[in-house]
This record gives C-alpha cells, structure tokens and sequence, in this order.
C-alpha cells in the first residue's frame, strides 16, 4: 500500500518516491513521475526557548509535461489537491500500469516460446545425427587435421602462432 498523507494513492494506479532532494515524486506505479513535490515547512515555537519544524505545505517542482509545468511551477497545493490530482488521472494510470503488465507477460511469452523454438531445433539436430558431424568439424578446428588434411599455405604449417587467418591457427586446411 503506497500512502500520501494518510491516502491510498495505490488504489488510483500511482506511486510515490521520495528522492534525496527533499522531494516527492508522484506517478503511475510502472512509469515515470507525473508529479515532483517539494514541502514546504516552518519555523515555530514549540514552548519556552523551543523552536520545531512543521509542515505547512506543498509546492509543484515538475508538472506532467514541461508546459504544465511552466504553468504550475512553484504553485502552493495540497494533500487533498494531490488526492484529487491522482482521482482524476486514475484512469489513465491504470491504463498504462495494466499496458505494462501486458509487455512484461508478452516479453515472456515471447521469451518461453524462443526457449522452446531453440529445444526444438536442438531435437531436430540430434535426430537428424548432425550432432556428430557438429562434434567432428568442432574437433578438427581444434586439432586442424582430419584425412585429406593439407598444410596450410598462408602460413605454412605454424599456424601463425595461432593467428593464421586461413587455417584458423591449426596449421591444416
């Protein structure tokens, strides 16, 4: 449960952050802030050579779009404007957390079935005993020779000190 001044604001589709500034960031769950708050506090006397600090208010940082923001900036709210604030944007915040969902279950699918796309070519390749063919190029690119084998031309046999380009640094071709 994600509260704003003793509100559900998760009931709404939206989230809040504090950040190190001082701030408090206000936006869908799975997006970015829509809002970025700063309190506003002051100095008052708490008794007898007690001063404490007491929050009188909200002020807008960034607004949802740089011309709202412009706007709005530096504009005093409060806890119940925010409230209605994330009232009336409900639906469009559980819109885009509900579109998300929907990438990250879709991403997954899309992951699964390249998971079992890939088992299955694994499957066709070992029935189809490619897989010992597989075994033996890969063992002769180690080794380099196999019948029929013939030095390399390019560097002779050496293999390059395993640099040969054409022989792949076994010596054979």
């Amino acid at each position: 449960m994600d509260t704003f001044g003793g509100i559900d604001i998760s009931k709404y589709g939206f989230s809040s952050i504090y950040s190190g500034k001082g701030e408090l960031k206000i936006g869908p769950i799975h997006s970015q802030a829509w809002l970025v708050l700063k309190g506003i506090h002051k100095h008052v006397h708490a008794g007898e050579g007690l001063w404490e600090w007491e929050h009188e208010s909200l002020i807008i940082v960034k607004h949802r779009t740089d011309e709202l923001t412009s706007k709005y900036k530096k504009r005093r709210v409060s806890g119940t404007w925010v409230r209605k604030f994330c009232e009336h944007h409900k639906k469009e915040a559980l819109e885009i957390n509900k579109q998300w969902k929907e990438n990250q279950a879709a991403g997954l699918a899309a992951k699964i079935a390249e998971k079992e796309k890939l088992e299955i070519h694994a499957k066709k390749i070992a029935d189809a005993g490619l897989s010992d063919v597989l075994k033996e190029t890969h063992k002769n690119k180690i080794t380099g020779y196999r019948t029929g084998a013939k030095i390399c031309p390019v560097c002779n046999g050496d293999g390059g000190v395993k640099r040969c380009y054409k022989c792949d640094g076994t010596g054979w071709i």
